[in-house]
């Protein structure tokens, strides 16, 4: 048993057998080729001539079709609509066409246009009476108008399948009358007996399949003759398609064909022949087994061929072998073994001999190496400590000597734990002996943050070290390496970067707001300050889920407020707005979210903002919004009182002016009548332009004049008013007193400036004075002037106006304006008046 297991793991039995593998592999590979080619050859020369014979006997088919087509056409030419109506001329007339009897084998017939067989040879068929609009033939020719073949049919009449050809009969304007049929009976001889009585090669044939109907004409196999073509193979289903061409495919019997396919196109058929495909094939079937015959004698020969050559060939190998294994006892290096050929065995043994020398040089270069490796270890930088399998040190380098403050003289064979002392820094526990965890575990162990050395002299040493096995070549574990490195400043300028970041969460948590970042895509917040759960209740974590921040905003603010959002953060602009917001416990609270997009490679990354509760400041506006409506209320209330007032005075005073029959005392009443309504329009005015802080003096004199124009000037249209206000705006203390000194001036330049008869023009104007060079903050000043094209003023002017009272209350509305006032001197009366605005209401 043993020397046959040998004998199947030897060098010879496996050379031989993978040699016999490699051409038993090849030889058999090319002979399936060469069969595969051959088949596959064969099979394109025999398409190639079963298409070239379907071909031609489709194409006498497609002339037999067209010849009484073309016959039935002819004689559907020559009935005429009279023709048609007389039976038995018609009956005579189609006894006496002899190509009826010639192409069509059981007869013809014609049917009027509602498809009744109205004549037909033989007469005994018994056409005639019956109705064949049901005929699908007949039904296109009398519906489409054009020729028609049937549907091959199994008639009773003639106890076999029958095939209809129709076409149109026509009045000289081209209408279909009728139509003209001939009938074909497939069980007597017929035109299609080219395919029924012949056979493709000893079991192949023709089948004629109607693609429009899906429907076997007629075969060669008499099985097959009004079959339905239902079959679902891919060439099949091509052949129904109308591809042309060769291919295999398997018929209705589960017999595997060699088939062809022509098309017939004027009766919308096509032509198969099929040959099975072993009688195609049977052929190449003989070759391909001789090929495989011979194949298989050419293995056996090359087999043992093989293993005759390759066991001669290695036979001073196996000497070899013998020498080798009594030469592996000696414990120095063996020496050189002698080479007896020049061959491959003897380059064989001239290799081992140089595999000697190099083996010689890696001992010495290990000597070198582990020299070499002290070395370095001395002098790197981290410090470095081994221990055996028991935990004892057995090598340091002088940075550990430093930190530990143990040299290795007095180290070594030291437990671990003896020189290299931990602890954690937050506990002042000590910590686990990393070797030890490594002889547990077989992996690399990394110590725990915050692990502090304590040396030997008390100094401390803030460490980062792991700790990994040393394995031998065989995997076993001989040892731990543990390696560590000073980070006390590194561990400094950490925990100050930890102070710096608690500084700052602390001095978000103190902002009275919510600090937050979300993503731009999505909305989902990936960071948010501990004020979330403060200000509205949620914890953090809740934030953190995505859709949360878009769900929890008030139904009425969602859609303008997350629109309104997204459609900023696409333009890349930071934005701040407003939306109620639910709190957790139910409440809504009003923020005001102030959004800053972060942006990378032109994208929107990531939104920062700070949400602020602003419900207080809402519910303040809310109050001193209704505050303002109460407000206006009234105002609005006291515009209509004072109207109602200043109406009840100008209607007691119109009434008293009516009673009086003193002119004197009529003017006086009139005069007051115009005061009073310059305070009711600049009450007016107020209340429609909803502004009480000021008045546009420009628009109050424009329509105050109008009005007292109106009512004051001379009836005939002899005097204009010219208006040319310029817009300034001006206290409710300075409009009231201005109205009354235009309504006095306009008064006094219709009274006395245009006497009856005499024509001209007022002037009003309202415009800005220059402003001082070099006076800096000074208030603007205006100048409103009152002029008339009149008579001009009387030579008396001086002495009548102290005893004027209306250019009494002038002078003293000026005095009360704070304003000063020139009269001009001349052929025209010219009242102006120069005052200053509020520096507040410029």
């Amino acid at each position: 048993m043993t020397q046959s297991i040998s004998s199947l793991r030897s060098l010879n039995t496996r050379v031989t057998l993978l040699t016999l593998l490699i051409f038993v592999a090849s030889i058999w590979s090319l002979a399936f080729y060469a069969g595969r080619t051959l088949q596959e050859d064969v099979k394109g020369l025999l398409g190639a001539q079963q298409f070239s014979a379907v071909s031609l006997v489709a194409a006498q088919i497609e002339q037999e079709v067209g010849d009484r087509l073309k016959a039935l056409e002819t004689v559907a030419q020559r009935i005429t609509p009279s023709l048609l109506t007389d039976h038995a001329a018609l009956q005579k007339f189609l006894a006496d066409r002899e190509i009826f009897q010639k192409e069509f084998n059981v007869g013809a017939f014609v049917t009027d246009r509602d498809g009744t067989a109205v004549a037909s040879i033989p007469t005994g068929a018994g056409r005639v009476g019956s109705n064949f609009i049901d005929s699908d033939a007949i039904a296109a020719v009398l519906k489409e108008n054009k020729a028609s073949i049937g549907r091959p049919v199994d008639a009773r009449q003639f106890q076999a399948p029958n095939i209809t050809m129709g076409v149109p009969i026509r009045d000289a304007q081209g209408r279909v009358i009728g139509a003209l049929a001939g009938v074909s009976d497939l069980g007597r001889p017929n035109f299609l007996d080219a395919i029924a009585g012949h056979r493709y090669g000893k079991t192949g044939g023709y089948v004629l399949i109607s693609s429009r109907h899906k429907l076997v004409v007629t075969a060669t196999d008499k099985r097959l003759s009004m079959m339905p073509t239902r079959s679902t193979e891919p060439l099949a289903v091509r052949f129904r398609e109308g591809y042309e061409g060769s291919g295999v495919f398997t018929n209705p019997f589960g017999i595997e064909m060699l088939s062809s396919a022509k098309g017939v196109p004027s009766a919308g058929w096509y032509l198969t022949v099929g040959l099975p495909i072993d009688e195609a094939f049977a052929p190449i079937r003989v070759v391909q087994q001789r090929i495989f015959i011979a194949t298989l004698f050419l293995t056996l020969f090359a087999g043992v061929l093989t293993w005759w050559s390759v066991r001669r060939q290695l036979a001073p190998m196996r000497a070899a072998s013998k020498t080798l294994a009594n030469l592996s006892d000696q414990t120095a290096f063996p020496q050189a073994l002698p080479v007896a050929r020049a061959d491959e065995v003897g380059a064989l043994m001239g290799s081992f001999n140089r595999l000697l020398a190099t083996l010689r040089q890696r001992d010495a270069n290990l000597r070198e190496s582990e020299e070499s490796l002290a070395t370095t270890l001395q002098s790197i930088g981290d410090a470095v400590i081994a221990t055996d399998t028991e935990g004892r040190i057995t090598r340091m380098n002088p940075t550990a000597e430093r930190l530990t403050g143990w040299p290795l003289a007095e180290a070594a064979g030291q437990p671990l734990s003896n020189v290299f002392h931990i602890i954690s820094a937050q506990t002042r526990l000590t910590v686990a002996n990393p070797v030890q965890r490594v002889m547990e575990h077989g992996q690399v162990v990394d110590l725990a943050n915050h692990t502090v050395l304590l040396a030997r002299d008390g100094r401390e040493y803030q460490i980062a070290d792991s700790a990994a096995p040393i394995r031998a070549a065989d995997g076993q574990m001989v040892g731990v390496v543990l390696v560590f490195s000073d980070v006390t400043e590194k561990y400094r300028v950490q925990q100050g970067l930890r102070a710096s970041e608690q500084r700052f969460r602390d001095l978000v948590d103190s902002t009275d707001g919510i600090v937050w970042e979300a993503d731009a895509t999505t909305f989902a917040f990936n960071s948010v300050s501990h004020n979330a759960q403060r200000i509205l209740g949620y914890p953090v974590d809740d934030w953190l889920l995505p859709g949360f921040w878009v769900s929890h905003i008030h139904e009425d603010d969602r859609e303008q407020a997350v629109s309104y959002c997204a459609a900023c953060t696409g333009r890349l602009e930071s934005h701040d707005f407003e939306y109620r917001f639910i709190a957790q416990d139910g409440r809504v609270v009003w923020l005001r979210d102030i959004v800053k997009v972060v942006v990378k490679d032109g994208q929107p990354q990531w939104l920062r903002g700070l949400m602020i509760d602003i419900t207080e400041q809402k519910r303040a506006q809310e109050f001193l919004q209704s505050l303002l409506k109460e407000k206006v209320v009234l105002l609005n209330e006291v515009h209509h009182r004072v109207k109602n007032n200043l109406q009840v005075i100008t209607s007691l005073l119109r009434l008293e002016s009516g009673r009086s029959s003193e002119p004197g005392t009529q003017r006086v009443l009139q005069d007051m009548q115009g005061r009073i309504r310059s305070m009711a329009l600049l009450h007016e005015t107020l209340y429609r332009t909803s502004i009480f802080a000021s008045v546009d003096l420009g628009v109050y004199l424009r329509q105050l004049s109008t009005q007292a124009f109106r009512t004051l000037a001379p009836q005939g249209g002899s005097v204009r008013l010219q208006l040319d206000l310029a817009a300034v705006h001006v206290s409710m203390d300075q409009a009231t007193p201005f109205g009354l000194l235009v309504n006095e001036l306009l008064a006094n330049c219709l009274k006395h400036g245009f006497p009856e008869g005499h024509a001209g023009a007022v002037c009003i104007e309202l415009k800005p004075l220059p402003r001082e060079a070099g006076v800096p903050g000074e208030p603007a000043r205006w100048r409103l002037c009152v002029s008339d094209t009149g008579v001009g003023f009387p030579p008396d002017f001086d002495a009548r106006r102290m005893q004027s009272l209306g250019l009494q209350l002038v002078a003293d509305l000026v005095l009360q304006l704070g304003a000063t006032l020139e009269i001009g001197v001349g052929p025209q009366a010219v009242f102006a008046v120069d005052f200053t605005v509020d520096k507040e209401l410029e």
